[in-house]
């Protein structure tokens, strides 16, 4: 990113500030980000030590990270590809068993998405100002597209032709937003979980307990560690 400001704009110091701030972002933020989710998961189902965690995950990516890109690229493609599978089949079972009840929970989506209620000035500024706070963040957190990185790890590709990399963005971003997301909204709402107390993996967790009983903790517990290890890592390259 940082080359394309600074030979595109003829501006090297904008690529300089360019540089300078994809590091901190994703070399700093996403990365903790990244860490924190697993510690919130693994809190989930047993007491953890978060140093340990992070420790764990700086070892582990280091030592995949200095194997190179082609090590980083053979393993998320054994990885991600089956995470996400059996996170959307497990989706897909949860949907078709509550199929009637499917068409109710869109039509209250659409509702409270559209539906402008008349409130108080100053409940009215706090809704919008959270409503605001988590739809940027899960626009930005959502896929890496969001955080307008993905283009360093793009670049690295060895592709025919730069239009076939374009179209995998794509589809990485259609999987990630509109699959695994939406599968997830799903899965909350037709649970019954409590997402006015419970946030982020916990809620996610709950919601599997559902239908799953205990175990869904620790799979998921599981399957955020991997998710969240294979965008750790192209973070860490793509500040290299």
């Amino acid at each position: 990113m940082a080359y394309y400001v600074s030979g595109g704009l003829h501006q090297r110091w904008l690529g300089v500030i360019a540089a300078v701030l994809v590091a901190g972002g994703t070399g700093v933020i996403t990365c903790m980000s990244h860490v924190n989710g697993v510690c919130m998961a693994i809190d989930n189902v047993m007491s953890s030590n978060a140093l340990l965690v992070g420790v764990i995950l700086a070892v582990v990516s280091g030592i995949i990270v200095a194997g190179g890109f082609k090590k980083i690229a053979s393993f998320a493609q054994t990885v991600v590809p089956f995470m996400a599978l059996v996170y959307i089949l497990l989706a897909l079972f949860i949907i078709i068993f509550n199929i009637s009840h499917v068409p109710a929970v869109f039509r209250m989506i659409f509702q409270s998405a559209f539906h402008f209620r008349a409130v108080g000035g100053g409940i009215l500024g706090y809704t919008v100002q959270q409503a605001f706070r988590f739809g940027m963040a899960r626009g930005i957190f959502s896929n890496e597209a969001g955080q307008g990185t993905v283009v360093n790890v793009s670049s690295s590709a060895s592709v025919r032709h730069p239009v076939t990399q374009g179209f995998l963005g794509m589809a990485g971003v259609f999987t990630d937003t509109i699959l695994v997301c939406t599968a997830t909204g799903m899965i909350i709402l037709l649970s019954g979980a409590d997402y006015h107390t419970l946030t982020g993996i916990a809620l996610t967790q709950a919601a599997f307990s559902h239908y799953f009983g205990g175990a869904a903790s620790w799979i998921l517990a599981v399957a955020l560690f991997f998710f969240a290890f294979t965008s750790l890592i192209p973070s860490i390259w793509g500040d290299r």
